[in-house]
């Protein structure tokens, strides 16, 4: 699965070489156009090369096929796309990491052009993508910072290995005008292709080398089947830590609630005795000042007693005298 590429990016850019010296920018882009419109045109004339952006990916590669090793002014030039610095690969990829999720992950490192999760033919993910950063600078830095940490897209600890690459499908071709033509190349050209007789020499030879390519072969499915063993380990180890630390996270929480529970209870406890105490105390206060109150008044209906009698005294006292 991969995002749309913008036009004019920097995988439709091409390297032109062994181009004739009379040839200038406007030569250049003319040879282009009848097979991709062009953004960016470079000529370095005294050297002898240039570069073209095209508008796509497809149209800059239907111009490479159409025009490299064409002969143009009477010199063979070379067409390929040009070197991208800015391509990194990201393996180690989590089970659900989409396009969009590789995207916006990556993206705080600077723009992107492209993005890609590598799917085999049942759409099911192989593990590895491709981020395309417009700028090397930004490639440069999440590598940097990705190798010096631990960068996680998803809820699982698996950390991703990032590492500049250069595109898989930029190849050159190997022309035979190309080859130096040495001692060494006319001896290999004297036989022309063949199959080897059985049991001479060179059928010896031969099935010796298709022996070193089967155990070759043999030895890369052994090492994949071992670290797809060692990634299922490692997949079952992680989950099952992942679920012993829930558990875990899961029994502090039920820990820490019954213990604000109990703190609730108890502050809930307190204040009722709180409030009981205060109800105590405000009882107690009106029973004193009852009490004072009562005790006021007898000493006052005492006082109106007394006062009575002296009054009685005084008025016999009054009248014994008359």
């Amino acid at each position: 699965v991969s995002t749309q590429s913008t036009g004019f990016n920097i995988r439709a850019r091409l390297f032109v070489g062994s181009l004739p010296s009379e040839v200038d920018e406007d030569w250049l882009k003319e040879l282009f156009k009848p097979h991709s419109e062009v953004s960016e045109v470079f000529l370095h004339r005294e050297k002898g090369f240039g570069f073209v952006r095209c508008e796509t990916r497809a149209s800059a590669l239907k111009a490479k096929t159409e025009l490299d090793h064409s002969l143009q002014k009477g010199k063979h030039i070379r067409v390929k796309f040009s070197t991208v610095q800015s391509y990194v690969k990201v393996s180690n990829l989590p089970p659900f990491v989409s396009v969009e999720l590789l995207e916006m992950a990556f993206s705080q490192f600077g723009e992107i052009e492209m993005c890609q999760v590598v799917c085999d033919e049942k759409g099911n993910p192989k593990g590895y993508g491709f981020v395309l950063f417009a700028k090397k600078k930004s490639a440069e830095e999440c590598v940097n910072a990705c190798n010096n940490g631990a960068f996680l897209l998803t809820r699982l600890p698996m950390a991703v290995n990032v590492q500049q690459v250069a595109t898989e499908d930029d190849f050159d071709n190997v022309f035979e005008d190309s080859i130096k033509k040495s001692k060494e190349y006319f001896r290999d050209r004297e036989v022309p292709p063949r199959f080897a007789i059985p049991q001479t020499f060179d059928h010896e030879l031969a099935l010796r080398w298709k022996a070193l390519d089967d155990i070759e072969k043999k030895q890369k499915e052994e090492l994949d089947n071992e670290m797809r063993g060692a990634r299922r380990k490692l997949m079952d180890e992680m989950m099952k830590a992942l679920e012993e630390q829930e558990e875990m996270l899961r029994k502090t929480e039920h820990m820490r609630r019954e213990e604000e529970w109990r703190k609730n209870d108890e502050m809930m406890r307190l204040q009722e005795l709180r409030r009981h105490e205060d109800i105590r105390r405000q009882e107690e206060y009106r029973r004193l000042e009852e009490m004072k109150k009562q005790e006021e008044h007898k000493r006052r209906q005492f006082d109106w007693e007394i006062a009575q009698m002296e009054k009685a005294l005084r008025e016999g006292r009054d009248r014994g005298s008359g």
